[in-house]
């Protein structure tokens, strides 16, 4: 279908660049060197002509195994492939250096030659969901689904990262330090509300994955939530993924942790006394906190990734939260292969984005319900501390009727630029709020 487009507005200048291309071959037979430039940011689907496709990507076959090619031995692999007649034969090869300049600006041609390859992709994006559309098999949830894969992909291939000198990218790095250096707090990053944890992590930094480990009703959404309220308090919105909880129940849970009123009472309002101060101080909460919560039951990991990038347009998300990982929809005959998947691609959003994100994920139970969690207990939850620039172990020991001792701790198991150690803190049952010790 694609080349169908492809010959269908092959004579449209905006979709087709074809002396672009041309001069760019020419180049590379000229100047065995400007394949490098070439090859770190076009790929031979990127060329619209068919033959032009065929002909770079012989090159580079040819370029990766001698370091060399020529008009001799490019002929020689397109007819060893039977593809010389399609191409054009050996005249149009030959012809390829014809006109191309000493000294070709090549930056321009590959300009010219990615934008009309984006704009072939974008036409059949939209060949593809018109033809989905017209299906009457297809949902309109499966369309969109498809429409946005499409679109998001064409954006995130569409700059291509180039690597910069340490002379480049220093001074970059000191205006951020600068700024960092004005701020009145030592966090630079989104707090947790616990100063023993802000000061031994600097906070959740942009473009960097979090990873929370707990067992089940052990505090992993209180944490979420707490750190989402830290963050919307700066002024920082904040977007809240809750697949097991209503968005109501969150707010119910929020409201006990912002205010005086305990969770019982919150669970159970003839309880509240001063109804009229607890509805002022809720709208206040709400007034002040830029927090966004989906709460859908079911998503995927393409219908989050689409979402939180949609609201970070929308809204200037700066902090997103997954709770939690194992309820996210992705590709793996596992369960183990299926988290990684989650925790790879919310990874990849953390980066592209430039967004601070928090998921919380279930640890494997211990043989002795009181023994301290560790790395190994999230690693069979699935392989995604690897992919976690920290990684949090939630801590809740028990007494011998099953009830909190007050004595809980948060493991910093993993941290890729700081120590690790444990950090005393007491959840507290009754705000549904961890507090210092």
């Amino acid at each position: 279908m694609e080349t169908e487009t492809i010959d269908s507005i092959a004579n449209n200048v905006a979709f087709f660049k074809s002396d672009a291309e041309r001069s760019i071959l020419g180049g590379i037979l000229l100047d065995n060197l400007a394949y490098h430039e070439v090859a770190t940011t076009l790929r031979a689907e990127d060329f619209g002509l068919d033959s032009n496709r065929k002909i770079f990507f012989r090159m580079a076959q040819l370029m990766e195994a001698s370091g060399s090619v020529d008009t001799i031995t490019l002929c020689d692999a397109l007819d060893r492939n039977k593809e010389l007649q399609a191409v054009g034969d050996i005249g149009y090869v030959a012809g390829l250096i014809d006109g191309v300049p000493d000294r070709p600006n090549l930056k321009h041609y590959i300009a010219l030659v990615r934008d009309a390859s984006r704009r072939r992709q974008l036409d059949a994006t939209a060949a593809a969901c018109r033809e989905r559309l017209l299906n009457p098999t297809e949902t309109t949830l499966d369309c969109l689904n498809g429409a946005l894969d499409g679109i998001w992909s064409i954006q995130a291939n569409a700059v291509k990262a180039e690597a910069q000198s340490i002379k480049e990218i220093t001074p970059e790095v000191l205006n951020q330090m600068a700024i960092e250096r004005k701020y009145e707090s030592k966090v630079v990053g989104t707090p947790t509300g616990i100063d023993r944890l802000d000061g031994m992590t600097g906070g959740i930094r942009d473009a960097e994955l979090w990873v929370v480990g707990a067992l089940p009703g052990r505090g992993k959404t209180a944490f979420g939530l707490q750190v989402a309220m830290e963050s919307t308090g700066i002024d920082e919105p904040a977007l809240f993924f809750s697949l097991e909880m209503t968005k109501e129940q969150l707010v119910r849970r929020e409201l006990a942790a912002a205010t005086d009123v305990t969770a019982l009472a919150i669970r159970n309002p003839k309880e509240i006394e001063d109804w009229p101060r607890f509805v002022e101080d809720a709208a206040a909460i709400a007034e002040k906190h830029l927090l966004y919560i989906d709460d859908s039951p079911e998503l995927t990991t393409r219908e989050l990734l689409a979402r939180a990038r949609l609201y970070k347009q929308r809204y200037g998300i700066r902090l997103v939260i997954v709770d939690y990982l194992r309820l996210v929809k992705a590709p793996g005959r596992e369960t183990r292969d299926q988290v990684a998947n989650v925790a790879n691609s919310l990874r990849q959003l953390a980066k592209d984005q430039n967004l601070r994100v928090l998921a919380l994920s279930q640890l494997r139970r211990p043989a002795n319900i009181n023994d301290k969690p560790t790395m190994l207990h999230l690693k069979e939850s699935g392989d995604i501390e690897a992919h976690a620039n920290t990684v949090l172990l939630l801590y809740q020991p028990v007494d011998e009727f099953g009830l909190p001792t007050g004595e809980d701790e948060i493991i910093v198991g993993k941290q890729r630029n700081g120590p690790l150690g444990e950090i005393p803190v007491h959840f507290k049952k009754t705000t549904l709020k961890y507090q210092a010790r």
